[in-house]
């Protein structure tokens, strides 16, 4: 199951709070091709699987969820990506995501 760190979920939080107040709005993974993987806003869908990190729910279709599922996410340090995925492995992927822009 992917993991979200304490730092990512702080800025996760960050944004929902700012931009949104409904309990029902969380952040939707996805992929756009091979490799890259972004984050959007977005209302939980029926066969969505759902990661919660503290008040904040992640949402993941079942394939997004079995490619992540090795990984963690937590903020970028970088001004190319605000997030990066970790695998079990030690690997980084950077990933370009500007979440309520």
């Amino acid at each position: 199951m992917l993991s979200v760190t304490d730092t990512a979920v702080q800025r996760l939080q960050d944004i929902l709070t700012r931009k949104f107040q409904d309990s029902g709005i969380g952040f939707r993974v996805f992929e756009l091709n091979d490799t890259t993987v972004t984050i959007k806003l977005d209302r939980i869908q029926p066969d969505d699987q759902v990661v919660e990190a503290h008040s904040i729910k992640l949402f993941l279709d079942p394939i997004i969820m079995a490619k992540l599922s090795n990984y963690e996410l937590d903020c970028s340090s970088t001004a190319i990506a605000d997030f990066i995925l970790i695998s079990a492995d030690s690997t980084e992927q950077e990933f370009e995501n500007r979440p309520g822009n």
